[in-house]
């Protein structure tokens, strides 16, 4: 138990802990006493893990146990203070003198200095307030880095060591302050000046035979004409070049050369905001080109529109037109003769094939690729991990959250890909694939018929849905169109379309059982030359129509089958 007493180092407690970390006895002592620590964690290690057991003994005492023999303290009103005892100062003893006589005038309770009142100090160093690490020759203290412990060199008297706490608090971070405000004034003032003091003109044959000599190279003007080509600093306003136009900084304005404009070379906080054209290529660093036409290529940061015979490349882009590629990370519109490549495309339409991280809508001759999509349409792959619509003749997806509209579907996860064998009346036999989802799934097929006198072949492909009507029980409807074949001189034209409502029944898990009725169009096209095979033959019919070399039949049968 605490008795009170005058002096916080004179408090006495008794502690019996095995293994505690110091910072818990320290809060212990604290609570019990009313004695306040300051210290850096740093400097003196708060997990320490000590074992003390003692009885009515005083402050001191207990901090001779449980700090280690480098660290000293001092008493600072009631808080007692942590240091090294190896921290060195720079004052000299007259130094010390001169800065006790001044303390001791200055540290008459709620006397201001430098703004602050001993009543502020005491409550800085309540809350372990401290500043960068320097020492003050006037008040004999040294100050770490930011929440170290203050190292107290001298001033027995505690008012002269309080006030020396408040000259450090009031002046440490201040010539900090000023000398960064100093520097970057300076850096902001030297742009500043470049951007604002622009000259009206200037005139180059071919840099640096100018009207400017190597001073162009950091100025600033509203009109710069190049014969050949040249280089300046900045242009705000029109520049021409009948070769090359380089800007070191950025450009505001227009830029017109017959093979290439710059803009941007020298790293800077200047951005260009631009039109350019050139015969060959444009190139902005930094900044926003409204429009870049070149007869081979564009390089940008941020462009509204850009036109290339060749390619266009852009961190940010409104519009990209090319003969061969377009490149953005951000993109609105790509037009390319080869390819595509965006981060977040929102329409990208190829000749070969497009590429983004993410889609609204992307058209290819053969190939689009995107991890998120919400329209592909491709000549014959499209590859998403998560599409809302595909239509090419292989369509690849992730996830069954979209549907696919092709001859083969394929989806990872939740997908439907089912192989069967079925039978009809007219093809007798048939080999079936199944792909896509639920909602939208397509088919192909191979089969035969074997008629009287020859087996005739046939294919086609067709589209279905399905719908569960309870646990492996659901109805599924289905149209397909086949045409038979060989094709040879003089063989009839015959085509087969029919729809079929078919309950599936999963009988294990993976194999189904499906049948239903079918209704039924046979249409047969007559050829004129040479011998006409047989046909095959319709089983019956409930509607038949001649016109021309044309006869359709249509009748109600039945189809049955099992898919794996």
């Amino acid at each position: 138990m605490a008795s009170a007493q005058n002096e916080p180092l004179e408090k006495r407690t008794t502690l019996q802990m095995q293994e505690e970390p110091l910072e818990n006895i320290l809060t212990i002592l604290s609570k019990e006493t009313g004695v306040r620590f300051s210290y850096n964690s740093q400097l003196v290690n708060p997990k320490t893990k000590v074992t003390i057991n003692i009885q009515d003994k005083t402050i001191e005492d207990v901090l001779s146990i449980i700090l280690p023999s480098t660290i000293s303290y001092k008493k600072v009103g009631e808080h007692i203070v942590f240091f090294s005892e190896k921290v060195e100062t720079e004052n000299t003893e007259g130094e010390k003198q001169k800065a006790e006589s001044n303390d001791d005038e200055m540290i008459e309770t709620g006397k201001e200095v430098d703004g602050w009142t001993l009543s502020e100090i005491e409550m800085e160093v309540e809350q372990n307030v401290f500043f960068e690490k320097n020492t003050y020759p006037n008040n004999g203290i040294t100050t770490n880095s930011c929440l170290d412990t203050v190292s107290l060199t001298k001033n027995e008297d505690m008012k002269a060591q309080i006030a020396g706490l408040m000259l450090a608090a009031a002046t440490a971070t201040t010539p900090i302050i000023a000398q960064d405000t100093h520097e970057t004034n300076s850096v902001q003032n030297a742009e500043m000046q470049q951007q604002t003091n622009c000259k009206p003109f200037q005139f180059t044959f071919i840099y640096p035979l100018g009207t400017e000599f190597t001073k162009a190279v950091e100025n600033c003007y509203h009109v710069s004409l190049n014969m050949l080509g040249g280089v300046t600093g900045e242009t705000k306003g029109f520049e021409a070049g009948g070769l090359f136009n380089i800007n070191r900084y950025g450009n505001i304005g227009a830029q017109f050369a017959g093979l290439f404009n710059v803009a941007g070379t020298k790293k800077s906080d200047i951005s260009s905001y631009n039109v350019q054209f050139a015969g060959l290529f444009n190139h902005t660093k930094r900044g926003i080109s409204v429009v870049q036409y070149a007869g081979l290529f564009n390089t940008g940061d941020t462009t509204y529109f850009q036109a290339a015979g060749l390619f266009n490349i852009a961190n940010k882009a409104g519009f990209q037109a090319s003969g061969l590629f377009n490149v953005s990370k951000e993109s609105y519109c790509q037009l390319a003769g080869l390819f595509n490549q965006g981060g977040i495309a929102h329409f990208q339409a190829a000749g070969l094939w497009n590429s983004a991280k993410e889609t609204k809508c992307q058209l290819a001759g053969l190939v689009n690729v995107a991890q998120e999509s919400y329209c592909q349409i491709a000549g014959l792959v499209n590859v998403t991990k998560k599409g809302r619509f595909q239509m090419g003749i292989i369509n690849v997806r992730d996830t069954a959250d979209g549907v696919s509209l092709g001859l083969i579907n394929i989806v990872k996860k939740g997908g439907i890909l089912e192989a069967g064998i079925e039978a009809g009346e007219l093809i007798h036999t048939a080999v079936t694939f199944r792909s896509g989802v639920k909602q939208l799934y397509s088919i192909i097929f191979v089969g035969c018929n074997f008629g009287s006198t020859r087996m005739t072949w046939a294919s086609g492909a067709g589209l279905g849905t399905s719908i569960t009507l309870i646990k492996n029980l659901s109805l599924n409807f289905e149209l397909t169109h086949a045409t038979f074949f060989p094709f040879r001189s003089g063989t009839n034209w015959v085509t087969f379309t029919q729809f079929r409502p078919v309950l599936n029944y999963r009988f294990a898990k993976h194999f189904k059982m499906y049948v239903g009725p079918t209704l039924n169009l046979f249409q047969e096209t007559e050829r004129f030359w040479g011998s006409v095979p047989s046909s095959p033959k319709v089983p019956y019919s409930f509607f038949h129509r001649s016109y021309n070399s044309t006869t359709l039949d249509m009748w109600v049968g039945v189809v049955g089958g099992i898919k794996f």
